[in-house]
Protein backbone atom coordinates (compact mmCIF):
# COMPACT_ATOMS: atom_id res chain seq x y z
CA UNK A 1 0.00 0.00 0.00
CA UNK A 2 1.17 3.49 -0.77
CA UNK A 3 1.34 6.09 1.98
CA UNK A 4 -1.67 8.02 0.64
CA UNK A 5 -3.72 4.78 0.60
CA UNK A 6 -2.73 4.02 4.19
CA UNK A 7 -3.66 7.54 5.26
CA UNK A 8 -7.05 7.09 3.56
CA UNK A 9 -7.65 3.76 5.32
CA UNK A 10 -6.86 5.37 8.69
CA UNK A 11 -9.17 8.27 7.85
CA UNK A 12 -11.97 5.93 6.70
CA UNK A 13 -11.73 4.14 10.05
CA UNK A 14 -11.68 7.37 12.10
CA UNK A 15 -8.15 6.80 13.36
CA UNK A 16 -5.52 9.49 13.78
CA UNK A 17 -3.04 9.51 10.94
CA UNK A 18 0.14 9.33 13.04
CA UNK A 19 3.53 8.61 11.48
CA UNK A 20 3.92 5.45 13.56
CA UNK A 21 0.56 4.02 12.40
CA UNK A 22 1.44 4.78 8.79
CA UNK A 23 4.87 3.17 9.14
CA UNK A 24 3.52 0.04 10.85
CA UNK A 25 0.86 -0.41 8.15
CA UNK A 26 3.44 0.26 5.44
CA UNK A 27 5.66 -2.48 6.89
CA UNK A 28 2.77 -4.96 7.14
CA UNK A 29 1.55 -4.29 3.59
CA UNK A 30 5.04 -4.43 2.08
CA UNK A 31 4.96 -8.24 1.94
CA UNK A 32 2.56 -11.12 1.41
CA UNK A 33 3.93 -12.79 4.54
CA UNK A 34 2.45 -12.32 7.99
CA UNK A 35 5.04 -10.50 10.10
CA UNK A 36 6.10 -10.76 13.73
CA UNK A 37 6.54 -7.59 15.76
CA UNK A 38 10.37 -7.82 15.56
CA UNK A 39 10.10 -8.18 11.75
CA UNK A 40 7.87 -5.10 11.59
CA UNK A 41 10.33 -3.16 13.74
CA UNK A 42 13.21 -4.25 11.47
CA UNK A 43 11.34 -3.02 8.37
CA UNK A 44 10.81 0.30 10.18
CA UNK A 45 14.59 0.55 10.71
CA UNK A 46 14.33 1.39 14.41
CA UNK A 47 12.04 4.39 13.94
CA UNK A 48 9.98 3.53 17.04
CA UNK A 49 10.26 1.94 20.44
CA UNK A 50 9.15 -1.67 20.82
CA UNK A 51 6.39 -0.70 23.28
CA UNK A 52 5.06 1.95 20.88
CA UNK A 53 4.91 -0.57 18.03
CA UNK A 54 3.13 -3.03 20.35
CA UNK A 55 0.50 -0.41 21.24
CA UNK A 56 -0.05 0.51 17.59
CA UNK A 57 -0.43 -3.17 16.61
CA UNK A 58 -2.94 -3.71 19.41
CA UNK A 59 -4.88 -0.59 18.39
CA UNK A 60 -4.94 -1.53 14.70
CA UNK A 61 -6.09 -5.05 15.56
CA UNK A 62 -8.85 -3.77 17.86
CA UNK A 63 -10.04 -1.50 15.05
CA UNK A 64 -10.12 -4.36 12.54
CA UNK A 65 -7.38 -3.09 10.22
CA UNK A 66 -5.01 -5.97 10.92
CA UNK A 67 -5.43 -9.43 12.31
CA UNK A 68 -3.19 -11.61 14.39
CA UNK A 69 -2.43 -15.30 14.24
CA UNK A 70 0.27 -17.42 15.84
CA UNK A 71 2.94 -19.50 14.17
CA UNK A 72 3.95 -23.03 15.18
CA UNK A 73 6.18 -21.65 17.96
CA UNK A 74 3.53 -19.34 19.44
CA UNK A 75 4.93 -16.12 17.97
CA UNK A 76 2.25 -13.55 17.08
CA UNK A 77 2.10 -12.70 13.37
CA UNK A 78 0.25 -9.74 11.86
CA UNK A 79 -1.22 -9.14 8.42
CA UNK A 80 -3.56 -6.64 6.85
CA UNK A 81 -7.28 -7.31 7.12
CA UNK A 82 -8.29 -6.82 3.50
CA UNK A 83 -11.99 -6.43 4.15
CA UNK A 84 -11.25 -3.88 6.92
CA UNK A 85 -14.26 -4.86 8.98
CA UNK A 86 -14.94 -6.85 12.11
CA UNK A 87 -18.56 -7.47 11.16
CA UNK A 88 -19.95 -10.24 9.05
CA UNK A 89 -20.48 -13.97 9.04
CA UNK A 90 -18.02 -16.35 10.63
CA UNK A 91 -16.74 -17.47 7.22
CA UNK A 92 -15.98 -13.85 6.34
CA UNK A 93 -13.93 -13.48 9.52
CA UNK A 94 -11.88 -16.63 8.98
CA UNK A 95 -8.23 -16.03 8.20
CA UNK A 96 -6.31 -18.86 6.57
CA UNK A 97 -2.51 -18.90 6.51
CA UNK A 98 0.06 -21.19 4.94
CA UNK A 99 3.27 -21.93 6.87
CA UNK A 100 5.98 -23.01 4.44
CA UNK A 101 8.26 -25.41 6.31
CA UNK A 102 10.99 -24.96 3.69
CA UNK A 103 11.20 -21.16 3.94
CA UNK A 104 9.88 -20.82 7.53
CA UNK A 105 7.53 -18.07 6.35
CA UNK A 106 3.81 -17.68 6.97
CA UNK A 107 1.64 -16.10 4.27
CA UNK A 108 -2.04 -15.26 4.16
CA UNK A 109 -4.05 -17.30 1.66
CA UNK A 110 -6.38 -15.10 -0.32
CA UNK A 111 -9.95 -15.96 -1.27
CA UNK A 112 -10.26 -18.99 1.00
CA UNK A 113 -13.88 -19.80 1.71
CA UNK A 114 -14.78 -21.83 4.76
CA UNK A 115 -18.20 -23.21 5.31
CA UNK A 116 -19.90 -25.66 7.58
CA UNK A 117 -18.20 -24.54 10.76
CA UNK A 118 -20.52 -25.63 13.55
CA UNK A 119 -19.83 -24.57 17.10
CA UNK A 120 -21.36 -25.98 20.27
CA UNK A 121 -24.59 -24.37 21.40
CA UNK A 122 -23.97 -21.16 23.32
CA UNK A 123 -20.50 -20.61 21.85
CA UNK A 124 -20.01 -17.53 19.70
CA UNK A 125 -16.78 -17.27 17.68
CA UNK A 126 -15.21 -13.85 17.41
CA UNK A 127 -12.58 -14.84 14.87
CA UNK A 128 -11.16 -17.96 13.24
CA UNK A 129 -7.52 -18.37 12.30
CA UNK A 130 -6.28 -21.50 10.56
CA UNK A 131 -2.69 -22.36 9.66
CA UNK A 132 -1.99 -24.94 6.98
CA UNK A 133 1.55 -26.31 7.18
CA UNK A 134 3.50 -27.75 4.27
CA UNK A 135 6.08 -27.15 1.55
CA UNK A 136 5.59 -25.02 -1.52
Amino acid sequence: MKKNEIVQVLDDNNLKKTNIRVEVLKAITSTDNALSQPSIEKKMKGEAYRVTVYRVLKDLEENGLIHKTYDHSGTALFSINDNKTKKGKLAEKAHVYFYNTATKKTSKMENMMLSGIKLPKGVKAEEVSIIITGKK
